[in-house]
């Protein structure tokens, strides 16, 4: 979103420079012939000058606080209305909402009564003779849902709330009276309203429903909705942190903050899971699934292929195997929290029931009017019922796969029309617990979120919270002023922690930038990364020392990690065999430092000692294969060839885990024997895997080079000479190009 006056003005109130914003929306106002706020803002303007004066002939006024910050948010909902006023005229969503809703009566009064009028008007019905019960319900269903789309509309282009309509709404979303779908509706267009237009008032609702309301898709919906609208400027005259700070001193709050943040973050990469799925998972799927689609449409089992059956008797288990790894793959990324769906319902949003604002937001049930025609389509309501409550798609998925079927359903024969009568029909091997969690209902609730903001046709008229630009993202809460406070301090680091792991490392960049505390050793490790990333080791190594001492006696382990794992890639190998030593001590359980360790001791020539505890580890883990990795890697630098020989003759023929340097290695010991065909064919053999593993960029003929140049001390304790190893790089070469 492009700035507008609003930015400005609360941008000058956020410095606390009031007077100047209130000539500047002055000014503005003048420029642009806007009046219908003129007289809002003289009267905020004579009582600023009053204030003045005041201060000026020195009164004490112990108000003078309280005054300002209600000049100051005064100012802030006279700019705020006059952008809404802007749009309202040009902008298409803004223009065609207000004209629907300009002439029907929204006062708090007015939709209160209706919505507790529409839940006393179904009991009644209910109890009406069967004859005219179902017509009478119909009709109730409709003029109310009609209501709620112009409801919908009017919150989303309505002016600054009043406090009347704060404490109605409040009161309205949080009663038992109110119905649930409708109390769902409102939150979301609450949101989508604060997300463009910050209003106190409205941001106020959201965060008292999210305290009250006994509903857990009522509370989760207001989580998300105070989550993404916190006013990011931080307006002190707004009084922002008098509602948070209660809110952030609770620890069960910043749980849910932390989690809702990640799960905000997966949200803004849907794209790479998407990317995954067709590219690496569903090729897996089509290409070794035992179905076919006809030309009708129909699915049908594949033919046997009998000739390959018999030369490949294992081929059927492999398909079936690569598919459930597919699958399995998919539902891992799902539990991580990914949108897997996304790809392909995106793909069916062009219904007219998407033209409508609301409809992205209201919950999916059985009664929704524009499900009427599939009803009877259907001739049995148990297939709605079923992807109501079993199917694990948002709500705008769901009626997607309503209308999709509603299409088809005429045409699919009478065995699958009793499957999607069955419980299991859209189950998807999900777990009716799972349903019942506030992270999964949050979960779906945001993926509700991002497919209007990435799919509606007038997408481009809102402010898009998912958007990632630069090295920002307006999902990232926790890095703005509002969740500055310092109880959020641990919530920030292990986002850092997620937001590493992830390689997520532009976001990183962001929050690591929101610190305010940059001596903490937290900020330093996390700097560290940034420059790790960029390439400059030294700056990563500085940043991380600097950590470690302000940390004194007990340093976070991240840092340590961090430390060790720089020391390495700088080739510090003093430092890197004293970090990996006291994280051993820290973990002793933990195989990895353990084996780094003991890297950096064959670097510093510590050969035997090395060797020795890589044998221990061994018994220990039992045979462990990256233990007999190092360990071989070790031997052949101390000059012990034929027992890594041994070893790594068990590695390139016994494991599954073969990897690209096992080969390497394999092929020094047959050189070293004078095995040069042996060592020549191991050395191919590398180079295919090498290849495989990196995809394009260097060439055989680099790659050798550059593996031989690394070892080169390691071949001269061998006696290979430089000829020997111009005349092995040229056989390899050959071997592989002709």
């Amino acid at each position: 979103m492009q700035d507008n006056i609003l930015t400005t003005v609360a941008s000058l109130l956020a410095n606390q420079r009031i007077g100047y914003a209130i000539r500047r929306l002055e000014k503005y106002m003048i420029d642009n012939n806007i009046t219908s706020q003129r007289p809002r803002l003289v009267s905020v303007r004579d009582d600023y000058e009053r204030m003045l004066d005041y201060y000026a002939k020195g009164y004490d006024d112990d108000k003078r606080a309280e005054v300002l910050n209600n000049i100051g948010s005064a100012t802030y909902s006279i700019a705020a209305d006059v952008l809404m006023g802007e749009w309202r005229r040009n902008r298409q969503p803004y223009i065609d909402s207000h004209n629907h809703t300009r002439n029907i009566d929204f006062s708090p009064e007015s939709v209160g009564d209706t919505l507790r009028t529409y839940v006393t008007d179904l009991t009644m019905a209910s109890l009406e003779i069967e004859e005219v019960r179902e017509s009478r319900l119909e009709e109730i269903h409709k003029q109310h849902y009609d209501y709620m789309l112009l409801l919908f509309e009017y919150i989303v282009t309505s002016m600054q709330w009043s406090a009347a309509e704060r404490d109605v709404y409040t009161s309205l979303l949080t009663s038992a009276e109110t119905d649930i779908n409708d109390a769902l509706l409102i939150v979301s267009a609450i949101t989508v309203a604060n997300i463009n237009i910050y209003d106190r008032r409205k941001f106020t609702v959201l965060v008292n429903v999210y305290r009250e309301s006994d509903n857990d898709l009522v509370r989760e919906r207001a989580l998300v909705g105070w989550l993404l609208t916190a006013e990011q400027h931080s307006i002190p005259s707004l009084r922002q942190d008098e509602l948070l700070e209660p809110l952030f001193a609770d620890e069960n709050i910043r749980k849910e903050l932390l989690e809702t943040q990640m799960q905000l973050i997966y949200c803004c990469h849907t794209d790479d899971a998407t990317d995954i799925i067709s590219k690496d998972i569903m090729p897996d799927i089509i290409n070794n699934q035992q179905f076919q689609i006809n030309k009708f449409g129909i699915i049908e089992e594949k033919e046997e292929d009998s000739i390959n059956d018999i030369l490949n008797p294992d081929a059927e288990d492999e398909k079936m195997e690569k598919v459930e790894q597919a699958f399995q793959r998919m539902v891992e990324m799902q539990k991580q929290g990914s949108d897997i769906y996304f790809g392909g319902f995106s793909k069916m949003k062009r219904y007219a029931f998407f033209y409508r604002l609301a409809n992205w937001f209201v919950p999916f049930y059985t009664d929704h009017p524009e499900l009427k025609g599939i009803k009877e389509k259907l001739r049995s309501v148990s297939v709605l019922n079923n992807i109501m409550n079993g199917a694990p798609f948002c709500d705008s998925d769901k009626y997607s796969l309503a209308f999709a079927l509603s299409t088809v359903l005429e045409r699919l024969p009478e065995s699958i029309r009793e499957m999607l009568d069955s419980d299991e029909a859209f189950s998807m091997g999900e777990k009716l617990e799972e349903f019942n969690t506030s992270t999964y209902k949050r979960r779906l609730y945001l993926m509700d979120l991002y497919r209007f903001f990435r799919l509606y046709d007038n997408a481009g008229a809102f402010a898009n919270p998912f958007d990632i630009k630069d090295n920002a993202t307006g999902c990232l809460f926790l890095a703005s002023k509002a969740f500055s406070n310092p109880a959020l301090t641990d919530c920030r680091n292990s986002l850092a922690r997620f937001l590493y792991k992830k390689k997520y490392v532009g976001q990183l960049a962001t929050l690591i930038n929101s610190y305010n505390d940059t001596d903490s050793p937290a900020y330093l490790t996390y700097k560290a990364f940034i420059s790790e990333r960029d390439g400059d080791l030294l700056q990563a190594y500085n940043l991380l020392s600097q950590a470690l001492e302000v940390n004194g006696e007990e340093p976070l382990l991240i840092t340590l990690r961090a430390l060790a794992r720089v020391s390495v890639s700088s080739e510090r190998w003093d430092e890197a065999a004293e970090y990996y030593s006291k994280l051993v001590a820290r973990k002793p359980d933990n195989l990895f430092y353990q084996l780094n360790l003991d890297i950096a001791r064959a670097k510093l020539c510590q050969y035997e000692t090395a060797i020795n505890d890589l044998y221990r580890l061994d018994i220990t883990y039992d045979g462990n294969v990256s233990v007999k990795r190092v360990l071989a890697w070790v031997l052949l630098l101390a000059g012990r060839a034929s027992q890594a020989k041994a070893i790594l003759a068990g590695l390139t023929t016994s494991y599954t885990d073969t990897r690209a340097e096992d080969y390497l290695n394999m092929g020094y010991c047959h050189w070293i024997d004078n095995e040069i065909e042996n060592a020549a064919t191991a050395f191919a053999s590398f180079l295919k895997a090498k290849k495989k593993e990196l995809g394009g960029g260097k060439s055989i003929y680099e790659m050798i080079t550059g593996e031989f140049d690394n070892d080169a001390q390691m071949l001269l304790i061998y006696n290979i000479s430089p000829a020997d190893v111009a005349a092995m790089r040229e056989l390899v070469y050959y071997r592989l190009t002709n």
